[in-house]
């Protein structure tokens, strides 16, 4: 599940041209995209699925991406979002969320992250989080072995593994 635009998803797919890729996401999300990942020359290698992570995540991937959609969501939904990846997600398989990750020490945090903390917490009651609430966040939902990765960004990788 991503909220990645469908151009970089192809983007991705057409640089790594051994992999297979599922782009899910709403139905009014993934409509069309079938055009963009032709256009790339990888709709042969991707299968398009009109879901929502709050009913099911598709299984049998080896990754799972979730970009920028956790910093959406309140501690409480990030937690069904993330059960619902791990009750997909087969043992040993990783998941890669991508997000803006505040710094323990505020002055260090980006200001693009500030400002989206900040926009996140008006528009949804949600907010960015720090690299420690993230690892939190995945261990407590049945992932091991979690990482926050530096991106030279002012994104971070959290990935983990899914754990018996």
């Amino acid at each position: 599940m991503s909220e990645v635009a469908p151009e970089d998803f192809s983007e991705w797919l057409a640089a790594v041209p051994h992999i297979r890729g599922v782009l899910a996401d709403r139905a009014e999300v993934v409509a069309g995209v079938g055009e963009v990942l032709a256009e790339t020359g990888v709709a042969d290698r991707c299968d398009v699925v009109p879901t929502d992570f709050f009913d099911s995540v598709v299984s049998g991937g080896d990754a799972y991406l979730l970009a920028q959609i956790l910093h959406d969501w309140p501690d409480e939904k990030c937690v069904e979002i993330l059960r619902k990846c791990a009750d997909a997600i087969e043992y040993g398989a990783r998941l890669w969320v991508i997000e803006g990750v505040v710094q323990d020490d505020l002055g260090s945090t980006s200001l693009e992250v500030a400002l989206l903390d900040l926009n996140m917490l008006i528009c949804f009651g949600a907010r960015e989080r720090t690299g420690d609430e993230y690892v939190q966040l995945l261990e407590g939902t049945g992932f091991t072995n979690v990482t926050v990765r530096e991106t030279g960004t002012a994104w971070r990788v959290i990935e983990g593994q899914r754990s018996d």
